[in-house]
């Protein structure tokens, strides 16, 4: 599948792109968006609009440039598997540090000394889930944070803590 889609020529790609961007109107959906943790802010920063991109070519570019729409579900299939199991995994994560915070009575979460906010725009749907898996990310940040700041994670434990979050950071980039 990925020899596939190494195969498409750089310029089929590009003529592709330039034919779509020529003034054509396209549909997109603009979100402005805070993300507090450094974690996520080093996603948006470093990865969402390189991933937008190459998300946007395989939902629209890859079906005008290819006739093998076999091969294009396939793709498909692998990205979308991959946000599935990377969503379920920040998810189970999230309700089992949800329930640290409630057997402790702690509540609310941390306010940040620099969050970051970013204007976002959605112009395909995998996009979309990308940007949620990122406030996951946020969030799952937060809760590590709620929990180390109220004295039920010691240091060490907010270190592990933050490298199973880096793997979901990992993943996301």
């Amino acid at each position: 599948v990925l020899s596939y889609v190494i195969s498409i020529s750089q310029e089929d790609i590009i003529m592709a792109q330039t034919s779509n961007s020529s003034g054509h109107s396209r549909a997109i959906i603009k979100r402005n968006v805070t993300f507090h943790s450094f974690q996520a802010q080093k996603v948006m920063n470093r990865s969402f609009s390189k991933l937008k991109r190459s998300l946007y070519s395989c939902s629209i570019i890859l079906r005008i440039i290819s006739e093998d729409e076999s091969e294009i579900e396939k793709i498909d299939s692998m990205v979308d598997e991959h946000f599935i199991l990377t969503e379920k995994d920040i998810s189970a994560e999230q309700e089992r540090l949800r329930k640290i915070i409630d057997d402790n009575g702690i509540e609310g979460l941390p306010s940040y000394s620099n969050p970051e906010s970013f204007e976002v725009e959605i112009d395909s749907p995998r996009a979309n889930t990308f940007l949620r898996l990122v406030i996951q990310l946020d969030e799952l940040m937060r809760l590590i944070d709620t929990i180390w700041l109220c004295g039920e994670f010691n240091d060490h434990q907010r270190k592990a803590q933050l490298s199973n979050g880096s793997k979901d950071q990992s993943n996301l980039q």
